[in-house]
């Protein structure tokens, strides 16, 4: 195999609207939500052909989406990948890590597309979506993708992060207790109404109110709202971001012993 070296670009999603629509019989939970990538993102140092170690920084990560990538797919690459999307903050982290990687596969010919759609669910549920342009459409477990070309989503927002996560299937379990069906994404479709199924859930466990005008980009713990918010609390940061059409960028970079530190890598434009 050959070698290729390269830098990639791994961006954040917010969910514009979200929906639990149904649960199927063995506990998985069947949703609806729009969804949009944002300028927030993590960095990938990929060489392709030559296998070795997965290095996260700032903090080590075992068995992540992208140690899962490398088993299903079995092509040998080493990692060096900088994380800068708040884990556990409902933005998709990990999982742009995945798709934007198994992505680059599919545009350096290692995959093609229908592999890469195939492997993405059993990464995880929401990898699929880094194989598709923004706006879409996510329904099912996650799997099930439709581009949304002819819907506008806001092209500037507020991220709000807050200083504490909120574990996903810590917030499915609660909403398992009081269950709220809802159609925000059906209505953002007919007047561009948005919100999130999970809110009242999300209220319930931490106990803090979502003010008028913000809304929850997944799961949680991370907010949005279309304006600056006026109160949050002061160990909470606020991002003014604008959304984008893809998931990801490759980027091409000279490589030498990146793992080692020795010899010199170069972007090259």
């Amino acid at each position: 195999m050959f070698t290729h070296c390269f830098l990639l670009k791994t961006y954040a999603k917010i969910n514009i609207t979200l929906d639990v629509v149904d649960i199927r019989d063995d506990g998985m939970h069947l949703l609806k939500s729009i969804v949009s990538f944002i300028n927030v993102f993590d960095t990938m140092l990929i060489n392709v052909g030559e296998d070795g170690p997965i290095t996260f920084f700032p903090s080590p990560i075992e068995n992540s989406t992208v140690h899962k990538l490398k088993a299903l797919t079995g092509i040998p690459f080493s990692a060096i990948i900088y994380k800068h999307i708040p884990i556990g903050r409902g933005l998709g982290g990990s999982s742009s890590n995945a798709g934007g990687l198994l992505g680059a596969f599919v545009k350096l010919g290692l995959l093609d597309k229908g592999e890469a759609i195939a492997i993405a669910p059993n990464i995880g549920a929401d990898v699929s979506m880094y194989l598709y342009k923004s706006p879409l459409l996510m329904e099912g477990t996650g799997e099930k993708i439709t581009p949304l070309y002819n819907i506008n989503v806001p092209s500037t927002l507020y991220l709000v992060v807050p200083d504490f996560s909120s574990p996903t299937p810590m917030i499915y379990k609660a909403w398992d207790e009081k269950p709220f069906y809802s159609n925000y994404s059906d209505m953002y479709v007919q007047n561009g109404t948005m919100g999130n199924g999970l809110t009242e859930t999300f209220q319930r466990v931490f106990g803090i109110p979502i003010g008028k005008g913000m809304h929850l980009t997944g799961s949680g713990s991370s907010m949005f709202s279309l304006s600056p918010p006026t109160q949050i609390p002061k160990h909470w940061d606020i991002i003014e971001i604008s959304t984008r059409k893809t998931g990801w960028e490759m980027m091409p970079y000279e490589c030498k012993n990146i793992h080692t530190g020795r010899g010199r890598s170069r972007r090259m434009v």
